[in-house]
C-alpha cells in the first residue's frame, strides 16, 4: 500500500514549547555544531516534525535514524505513535546526550512505519585549537 505523506516540517532545535492551545513555539533552529574535540557530546536538542498523513492511516510506529560522514545508518528505537488528529502527525522527540564521533556531515531522518518521510542536515565543524570558529566554516 502506497502512502502519501505530506511534510510540513523537519527540524533540529534547541527546544519546542508547546502552549495550551497546542502551538508550538521552535526555538533555536539549527544546521551546525562548533566542537572543541571529537568525539563531541551535544546535550540537548530536539527534532520537530509535522507530517500530513493520508486518508484513513493510522501509523504505528516513528523513529529516527542517523547517518554520519561514514555513511553508517543508525536506527533510534521505535516510539509507538498516539492517533493523530486531524490526519496530522505532529511532535518533537527530545534527544539527550548524542555523540557526535567524528567532524562531518550528519542526516537525521524521520521514519514512519519504516519508510522514510523526511531528512534534515547538520554539520559539526572543529573549533581551532583557540578554541574560535574557523572563517570559512561559517
Amino acid at each position: 500500500m502506497q502512502h502519501d505523506f505530506r511534510l510540513q516540517a523537519f527540524l533540529l532545535c534547541d527546544k519546542v514549547i508547546r502552549e495550551a492551545s497546542g502551538k508550538a513555539h521552535i526555538q533555536g533552529v539549527f544546521d551546525r555544531i562548533w566542537a572543541p574535540k571529537f568525539p563531541a557530546m551535544h546535550a540537548q536538542m530536539t527534532a520537530y516534525y509535522r507530517v500530513g498523513l493520508p486518508q484513513g492511516y493510522q501509523p504505528r510506529t516513528m523513529c529516527l535514524n542517523v547517518m554520519g560522514p561514514e555513511m553508517l545508518r543508525v536506527k533510534m528505537p521505535d516510539l509507538a505513535v498516539a492517533t493523530p488528529k486531524a490526519r496530522l502527525l505532529e511532535g518533537q522527540i527530545n534527544i539527550q546526550g548524542f555523540l557526535f564521533p567524528t567532524p562531518g556531515r550528519y542526516t537525521f531522518f524521520f521514519v514512519v512505519d519504516g519508510k522514510d518521510v523526511a531528512e534534515y542536515g547538520i554539520t559539526l565543524i572543529p573549533l581551532q585549537q583557540d578554541g574560535t570558529r574557523n572563517a570559512d566554516a561559517n
